[in-house]
């Protein structure tokens, strides 16, 4: 298998300048590169750069996917958004993990797959688009990102290890928490058991924090920050004053009650219990299906005798396997085994010269 490679590195506070495009240009001839955007493929060789340093010298958020069992999502976030304390909560572990740079957090989510290869990996394009809200909402103190990356890595931990804060809102996942639980290959049923936990704190509601900040701003207060709202052409002056009510009205525990052991068990059971109700819907489809093919039992027999009679192709062979395959379920489920047998001895000697038709068959 040839080696693949992707990055994309974006910019969401500011533009970049022509001569930054100039110094990305000098990297990488053959990259899309745009005043916010940096985009690469790779099939041989790589990238002439370190993107760790790309993200934290002109972007916000950036992209990798391999071939080869390795995906990175990550952000750069201001430091004074995010307590460091916050992340040490959540990020424990050597896959996701957080680093400072400068006046900013890198915050990064990663998935390794142990065999080294990713029998589905997918080019990277979309996933971008699919995660960059993360950034926006862990800058307004929705950290149930943080707590996404932190079920990822429960295999690494000790089963008596007491789980982190649980936010609120587990079970009504935003978009780009739904793309990321996808991202990192989350087992959905460790999310479940961690919403059935009662969250260890409750998000303040922004329509009541604002009210109560603005009721008690002075006039020129209030004016200057108003203007500096309006002047500010990317949002970050609103993003970092709503960060701060956040901060200060918002207290999360250092930890929960409930351990990781509990969880990875909680999950277990209700993995068991979605694969029994998986397996009753698939017997009652076999059942409904067998009864309809039962129904009708002497038209499908006379259809494969025509297909049997046909020219032999591809259409031929795929419905012929459908049919046989149909009434082989029937014969299952509704215990006529022997007349199918039968049924099935008789087509084998009439049509013994059809060896295409029989070979054709995806049906056995």
């Amino acid at each position: 298998m040839s080696e693949y490679q992707y990055y994309e590195l974006v910019a969401v506070d500011r533009q970049l300048s022509k001569e930054e495009m100039g110094y990305l240009r000098g990297i990488s001839s053959r990259a899309q590169i745009s005043s916010t955007r940096f985009c690469n493929t790779y099939n041989y060789g790589d990238l002439k750069a370190d993107p760790r340093q790309l993200l934290s010298r002109f972007f916000d958020a950036y992209v990798y996917v391999s071939n080869f069992g390795c995906k990175i999502f990550a952000i750069k976030v201001p430091r004074h958004l995010i307590d460091e304390s916050t992340l040490l909560r959540y990020l424990l572990g050597d896959i996701c993990t957080y680093k400072s740079s400068g006046a900013h957090w890198i915050i990064e989510f990663v998935y390794e797959d142990e065999d080294g290869y990713d029998d589905e990996w997918d080019e990277g394009d979309g996933w971008m688009g699919s995660l960059l809200n993360i950034r926006s909402e862990l800058m307004h103190g929705d950290y149930r990102s943080l707590y996404l990356a932190w079920l990822s890595q429960l295999d690494e931990l000790e089963p008596d290890a007491l789980s982190p804060a649980i936010p609120p809102g587990l079970d009504d996942l935003s978009a780009s928490q739904s793309a990321l639980c996808d991202f990192l290959k989350l087992d959905t049923q460790r999310v479940v058991a961690a919403a059935q936990v009662k969250s260890d704190y409750v998000t303040v509601q922004p329509e009541v924090l604002i009210d109560q900040y603005v009721m008690q701003l002075p006039e020129a207060t209030a004016r200057a920050q108003l203007k500096a709202l309006l002047l500010d052409e990317t949002g970050t002056a609103r993003r970092e004053q709503f960060a701060a009510l956040v901060d200060k009205a918002q207290e999360i525990p250092r930890s929960s009650s409930v351990t990781v052991g509990h969880l990875l068990a909680s999950a277990r059971e209700l993995r068991k219990k979605a694969d029994e109700k998986a397996m009753m819907q698939k017997q009652l489809q076999q059942q409904q299906k067998a009864e309809s093919v039962a129904a009708n039992e002497e038209a499908y027999w006379r259809r494969v005798e025509e297909l049997f009679e046909q020219r032999g192709s591809s259409t031929v062979y795929s419905e012929l396997s459908t049919k046989l395959g149909d009434l082989q379920l029937m014969a299952k489920m509704l215990n006529r085994q022997t007349a199918y047998d039968q049924k099935l001895a008789e087509l084998k000697q009439r049509y013994a010269k059809k060896t295409s038709h029989w070979q054709g068959l995806r049906y056995r």
